[in-house]
């Protein structure tokens, strides 16, 4: 009977062993799986505000070719014409591909 409560007890704890180590495997798949999304959002997230600044940017450096130019040349284009020119030498750059890709 002692002997028969022991095999019981070691066959007991022995579950308990693999279902311990079985749940701990499920753990680390989650916290594995759970840091890949947190990263992949920080990837979206990275990327749209790059576009974001990148366009925030061009905007920018439109105004300011736009005003460079109006001083430098002294002709009398209207915006919109100033404009036009600009963002189509803004489109040429952008269409280039990135410096070191």
């Amino acid at each position: 009977m002692i002997e028969q409560a022991r095999r019981d007890t070691a066959r007991t704890i022995e579950q308990a062993r693999k279902d311990a180590e079985a749940a701990r495997g499920e753990l680390i798949e989650k916290a594995k799986r759970d840091a890949a999304d947190v990263i992949e959002h920080g990837r979206r997230q990275i990327e749209r505000e790059t576009k974001a600044a990148m366009q925030q940017i061009r905007g920018e450096a439109a105004n300011l070719a736009v005003l460079a130019a109006s001083r430098i040349v002294k002709v009398s284009m209207d915006e919109p014409a100033q404009r036009r020119i600009v963002e189509e030498c803004l489109k040429e750059i952008s269409e280039q591909p990135p410096i070191g890709h």
